[in-house]
């Protein structure tokens, strides 16, 4: 898989997530910690860490499209292709 690709299906994610993330009031400093973790990871190569702070992201906020969709991506680098079916679905 090409990192264009991936590129690609990240920037939909953080589109696609615009909206929900900027509806979150309460949890949303706590979110945004997760979040800058995680992307920190993904740049390190260290996914189990960025699935960690994803998942987190998901537990303060189950509808949050871009960390299921990071999540995803994650997956379907890892060749677990129904756990990112399910996670793109989430998303």
């Amino acid at each position: 898989m090409s990192k264009g690709f991936l590129w690609h299906i990240f920037l939909a994610s953080c589109l696609m997530a615009g909206n929900r993330l900027s509806a979150q009031t309460s949890n949303w400093p706590e979110i945004q910690q997760h979040y800058k973790r995680a992307q920190e990871a993904l740049e390190a190569k260290q996914d189990a860490v960025a699935i960690k702070e994803f998942r987190e992201i998901v537990r303060l906020d189950p509808k949050n499209a871009s960390a299921h969709a990071n999540l995803g991506v994650i997956a379907f680098t890892q060749k677990d292709y129904a756990r990112a079916a399910k996670e793109f679905r989430a998303a």
